[in-house]
Formats: structure tokens, sequence, C-alpha cells
């Protein structure tokens, strides 16, 4: 799923993090992708599929709640499921936290995401 939906690769330690104090993550699955053979994305247990990813770390102050990663997979797109996914990210976040305030980078040469986060 990594190499569909984000323009950088990240290593082992980074998804190793995503367990550890001050990280949320959150998973979309699609418990009945197309049978047909036409889904190729990434497989779950119970033959659901992959669908969107979305992370979110908390600065050491816990006031400031880093989006680190959100992606949907292309064929999931257009739906909401970005949106949702990172709005229950941050929801979360802010539930366990004294967020205040949610930060993010994304390279400006992307205009889908720049398109998406100016919505």
């Amino acid at each position: 799923l990594q190499t569909a939906l984000f323009p950088v690769r990240y290593n082992d330690s980074f998804y190793e993090r995503l367990f550890s104090p001050g990280y949320f993550t959150l998973v979309g699955i699609d418990a009945a992708p197309p049978s047909d053979g036409s889904f190729e994305g990434t497989a779950v247990a119970g033959g659901g599929a992959l669908v969107a990813v979305a992370s979110v770390r908390i600065t050491s102050d816990w006031r400031v709640a880093y989006i680190m990663t959100l992606g949907v997979d292309h064929r999931y797109r257009r739906r909401g499921l970005g949106a949702r996914a990172l709005r229950l990210c941050l929801r979360a976040t802010c539930e366990r936290s004294r967020c205040q305030l949610a930060q993010l980078h994304v390279k400006s040469l992307n205009e889908a995401a720049v398109a998406f986060y100016n919505s």
C-alpha cells in the first residue's frame, strides 16, 4: 500500500514507531473487495483489503498533532474516506492528549494533496 499511496518510502522503523505512545494510526479496510481479480491491493486476514491509512504523532509537549501520513487507494478516492480517516484519527489523538493544533507537510507538486487539504 505504501508504494501506491505515498511519494516517499518509509523504512521499517517508521512503521514500528506507530505502535509507540503518542502515535495514532487508523486503517480502512474493505471487507469485501471485488472477487473478480480486478483488485490487486494489500490483502488482510479474512479476505479484506487495506484501502486507507492515516497516522498522527503528538509532539513532545502533547499540544501539536503532526499528520504524518494520509492515503487512500486510488480505486476508493473521491468518496470521503480520506477526510473521514483524518477526522477520526485526529479525534482519537485529541481525546488522548492536550492537542490544540494540527500540522502537516505536503509536497507542493502533489496537486491532489494540496487541493484536499485546502478544501
